[in-house]
């Protein structure tokens, strides 16, 4: 599931949207985009926020990734020191996306088989 950061106003109505009709929801890996720097006590929210609701139903949650190499205040992305998918900075580090995309798609390949 992707999660753009300027979708944090909206995170409700797309759950409701995409998610409610299911009986039991799926195992899902998220990933993001944010600015850590200009939005650094909120980086990831709204992936953290989703991410939360779908696991409150029962799903469940692969392809954690590290906070190693982010520089960020505060993120309700973040559970037990980890992002709870894959965050992606094109305004700060747009030259580790590419790198990190293939080690996270790898990661998660690994998690859904």
């Amino acid at each position: 599931v992707l999660i753009p950061f300027f979708f944090l106003s909206a995170i409700s109505c797309f759950y409701d949207t995409s998610f409610h009709r299911f009986r039991t929801l799926p195992t899902v890996a998220y990933f993001g985009t944010g600015d850590q720097l200009g939005y650094s006590d909120n980086f990831m929210d709204a992936v953290g926020m989703l991410e939360s609701k779908i696991t409150a139903r029962g799903g469940k949650t692969v392809g954690y990734w590290s906070t190693d190499g982010y520089d960020f205040t505060e993120s309700k992305a973040v559970k037990n020191g980890k992002f709870v998918g894959l965050a992606i900075d094109e305004d700060n580090q747009p030259e580790l996306t590419d790198e990190r995309v293939k080690a996270w798609v790898a990661q998660i390949k690994k998690e859904f088989a």
